[in-house]
Order: C-alpha cells, then sequence, then structure tokens
C-alpha cells in the first residue's frame, strides 16, 4: 500500500527550535486531519540558514496515542529528508510532536512535548440506513438514519426513481445524520431510493429501500431489471418498438440493483488459461473519443477487449465481470464473466450496434464495486458497423489543349462515418491489374486531378477504394476504359487545285 500524504502540517521555521513548536502549536488548535490509511506521510519544511547555525543533525518524530498523556519516539530523520513516513498501528486519534537534535545531541525545544498534529485514522464505513413508507394518503416517507464518530453530513447523497421518471434523479434535503422527506406518488407506482454518505475520512456507506405504492402490482421489483417483453435497445418505461428483432440481452443476466459493494464466495486462486479460441485483438487501442466515451468502431461481431488490473490486494482477483448496455446505459446486463481473469476478454455481440461496456473486478475475498446502474455511461464504447461505404466514379475525362495528359477523376463516396481520408485511387492496363497506385489517403472530396506520364496511347482502368472508420472497404471500377490518347493532330499542305470562277 502506498503511504497517503499528509499535507496540512507544514514546518516552517524562522528560528528552528522555536518555529517547529510554534508552527506545531498552531496547527494544533486546527481540526484534525482525518484519513482511511494508516500508513501516511508528513512532509515538512525548514530553513536551511537555520539548519547550518543551529547545526542541527536529526529531527525526531514523536506520538502519543491518548490525547498526550504519554508519547514515545518513533522516528528520527536528517533535516533534508522533508517528511515522516508513519504506519498506524489500529483505528484512532494520533497526536505528533517532533524535536530537533543539534550537533551537541541537545533537543530543541526543551520542557514537555507538545502536539502539533492531530490525525484520525479511520477504517470503518459509517452504519447508514435508508427505508421508505407507504402513507396510504397517496405519499411515501424517506426516513434515513447514520452513525459514525467522525461522519461527514455534507457528503449524504439521495436520489430516487419511479417508474413515471424512469431514472434516477435527485432528492433534495437539508444534509443531517438523521431526516425524513415525503412527496406524491400515484397508487401503484413503483418506487426505489438509493443513498450514500461517508465519514472526513472518506469511508462511504450505501443503502437502498424499495416498495409498491398501494400494494396493488404485486411485489416490489427492482428497477434495475428489465422487462423481458421489451428489446433492451428501447428506454427504461419504453414501448416495445413493433418488429424489432430479438435481443442478445434475453440471454443474459440482468444487472443487480444495488447500492453498496457486492461480495461474492472466495475462490480458488489458481489461473485456468487457454488462448486457443480467442479472436485476434483489436488492431488499435481506444484513441477515438466520441460523446466523452472512448470508442472504437469494429467491423467484427467477435472481438477482445483488453484490459489491465490495477490495485489488486494481497488476496489476488477473483472474477472480472463484464457489463453491456445498448442504449447508453439506460439499460445494462451482465454480458459475463472472463473464465481465465486474464486480459484480454471475447466478447460476440449478435448484429451491427453501438455497445458500451463497463467492467467490475471482485477481490479474491469477493469485495468489488457496484455494479453499473440505469443511466450510468459505459466506461467505452464499441460500435460494430459491418456495412460497407457507398462509393460510385464517374466517366474519367482527359484534359484538353495544354493539360491534355491530365485525366479528371470524380466520385461519390458515403457512409455514417468515414475513415480519415478515406480515398485511394488505382489504374491498371487490363481489368484484370496488376493495379498501380494513383494517390492513397485522401480527403473526400470528390475529385482528383491525375497528371499521366506516359507517352505512347494506352486504355487505362481506374479503380476507387473507399474505406469507413470500421475497416470496411468499398471498391467500384470504370466500366469502360479511358483510352489516353497524347498525340496531338497536325495538317499540311499537300496541293492546290484551281477552280473554276463561278460565272
Amino acid at each position: 500500500m502506498q503511504p497517503a500524504t499528509l499535507h496540512r502540517w507544514r514546518f516552517v521555521p524562522a528560528v528552528l527550535s522555536a518555529l517547529l513548536l510554534a508552527s506545531m502549536c498552531d496547527l494544533a488548535n486546527a481540526a484534525p486531519v482525518h484519513t482511511s490509511r494508516p500508513r501516511f506521510r508528513i512532509p515538512f519544511q525548514f530553513d536551511a540558514a537555520e539548519i547550518q547555525r543551529l547545526g542541527a543533525v536529526e529531527i525526531q518524530l514523536y506520538v502519543s496515542s491518548d490525547r498526550g498523556v504519554n508519547w514515545r519516539h518513533v522516528q528520527s530523520v536528517s533535516p533534508t529528508a522533508g517528511k515522516f513516513t508513519f504506519e498506524a498501528e489500529r483505528d484512532g486519534e494520533y497526536w505528533f510532536a517532533v524535536r530537533t537534535v543539534d550537533s551537541r545531541r541537545q533537543r530543541h525545544p526543551a520542557g514537555p512535548l507538545q502536539a502539533g498534529l492531530q490525525v484520525v485514522v479511520d477504517q470503518k464505513e459509517p452504519e447508514f440506513e435508508v427505508s421508505l413508507t407507504d402513507l396510504q394518503d397517496g405519499r411515501v416517507l424517506l426516513s434515513w438514519r447514520a452513525v459514525d464518530e467522525h461522519l461527514n453530513p455534507e457528503s449524504l447523497a439521495l436520489e430516487y426513481y419511479n417508474d413515471a421518471a424512469s431514472q434516477w434523479e435527485e432528492v433534495n434535503v437539508s444534509p443531517d445524520a438523521n431526516g425524513q422527506t415525503s412527496w406524491t406518488v400515484r397508487s401503484g407506482q413503483f418506487v426505489s431510493v438509493r443513498g450514500q454518505i461517508a465519514d472526513r475520512a472518506g469511508n462511504a456507506a450505501q443503502s437502498q429501500a424499495s416498495l409498491t405504492v398501494g400494494g396493488n402490482s404485486g411485489p416490489a421489483r427492482d428497477p434495475s431489471v428489465p422487462d423481458f417483453s421489451k428489446p433492451v435497445a428501447d428506454g427504461a418505461g419504453a414501448p416495445a418498438a413493433p418488429q424489432t428483432p430479438p435481443s442478445f440481452a434475453d440471454s443474459m443476466t440482468p444487472v443487480p440493483q444495488s447500492g453498496f459493494p457486492q461480495i461474492r464466495g472466495s475462490r480458488p486462486q489458481q489461473l485456468v488459461t487457454s488462448d486457443a479460441n480467442r479472436p485476434p485483438a483489436l488492431a488499435k487501442s481506444l484513441t477515438r473519443v466520441e460523446e466523452d466515451v472512448p470508442t472504437r468502431r469494429v467491423n467484427s461481431r467477435t472481438f477482445n477487449i483488453s484490459y489491465a488490473l490495477d490495485n489488486v490486494g494481497p488476496s489476488g482477483v477473483g472474477d472480472v465481470d463484464l457489463y453491456i448496455t445498448e442504449n447508453g446505459g439506460l439499460k445494462w446486463y451482465h454480458y459475463g464473466s472472463d473464465p481465465d481473469r486474464r486480459s484480454p476478454m471475447s466478447v460476440t455481440v449478435p448484429r451491427d450496434g453501438d455497445y458500451g461496456f463497463a467492467l467490475r473486478v471482485h477481490s479474491g475475498v469477493g469485495i468489488a464495486a457496484r455494479p453499473p446502474q440505469p443511466g450510468d455511461k459505459p466506461a467505452f464504447r464499441i460500435v460494430v458497423d459491418q456495412t460497407p461505404p457507398k462509393a460510385q466514379l464517374y466517366p474519367l475525362v482527359q484534359g484538353q489543349g495544354a493539360a491534355h495528359n491530365k485525366v479528371e477523376i470524380q466520385w461519390v463516396a458515403s457512409d455514417e462515418r468515414l475513415a480519415d481520408k478515406p480515398i485511394s485511387l488505382f489504374y491498371a492496363m487490363q481489368p484484370s491489374g496488376p493495379w498501380e497506385p494513383i494517390a492513397t489517403g485522401l480527403e473526400n472530396t470528390g475529385r482528383y486531378v491525375w497528371a499521366l506520364e506516359m507517352e505512347a496511347a494506352q486504355k487505362i482502368y481506374v479503380r476507387i477504394d473507399a474505406r469507413d472508420a470500421a475497416g470496411n472497404v468499398t471498391r467500384v471500377e470504370v466500366n469502360q476504359p479511358l483510352v489516353i490518347d497524347m498525340s496531338t493532330p497536325t495538317a499540311r499542305i499537300l496541293d492546290v487545285e484551281t477552280l473554276r470562277s463561278p460565272q
């Protein structure tokens, strides 16, 4: 674990021994620093001239875990070290003090130690619960309760979902540890609330509750569980579109709604790897950005998704879960788990489309972040496009006069998303080739003037390649070759024949 850095503590002495103490005494009156990491760094600054005058050889760090009753020396560093590193044995409040040791081994300041910094190490998340009550008068009551010694009420966030809204919306309440609010809801409507609150160290707790108002609609359903009578591409709550092809999501597990990390049973850590059936990896990285989401366009329904695992703890990796959406995050489905937990992961989709993805990794003991929820944006998108562009070549035109050695090539090419510089032009002397390049990597301007270098008369065939962003290529050749004739006709007088003038 990398140590955190507590930037609030800064030693800036003018007279080293006095100012170290004065600086810390000022901070002693400030609010404690809260951290969820038991190991952290404490930086300090020093006056180089004063260090030299005093002949300081080290700075000592002392800590008290009983609010200054008892102190113990935990570390010594050179004045130029710039920081201490401390690791707490358990959660609690720690007071820190320093002393400077000069070349005669005298400690400054003399007398009892005084705390200059207070740090609260807190790795426990708050207790938090939200609840919904049907008041039987057309209203629902939302109540919440949070308990933590170091609670940060300002971090409270509450959201609600109902069938009419079809999306999560913020509940505007005062940021208190405990509270209630109510609103009007139509009878038979499903309502769900979720909330989160954190303590001052950043530990967060989540809670969720649901009910059906009036109790006439059967058991309360989870808002993330899709209605399988509708295709996945429809928005939440939207009517099914007629003649829509069945969705691949019908065979998938809908994402469970949860506002807190899921815990699964542990699994053996031995990895079983098999690359025999993996399709080729994507040729390029996710470099294109569309609508603030990294996007790749591919021309295959089967592709690999590469991933990297970060912050893996001592328990290792349990599951690597992939979630998929066809409508920008309105509905999410669990695509599956990578069987060998080793990048890349093979994915197959049933048809062309715009697919969003998100990954969730479980630790070896089963801890993971919550699955993506309705309305969450995908982490990245794959646009599957197997339809090649449309392209057409117009008849070739050889230039006249001084431009007789130039040929004008005109075309039309279109696609939902053409590649950058998608046009390439080729020529051949025979319909079967071989084809030689005229120009490649052209903008889709619709016109190119080709300067010929051949002298003798020739029949030339021309071809255009139009490429889209997914890599699909359309090739079109002119129906009739262009007869290139570089000769310039001339005339000479052979004879003069006299004619009798008309009477």
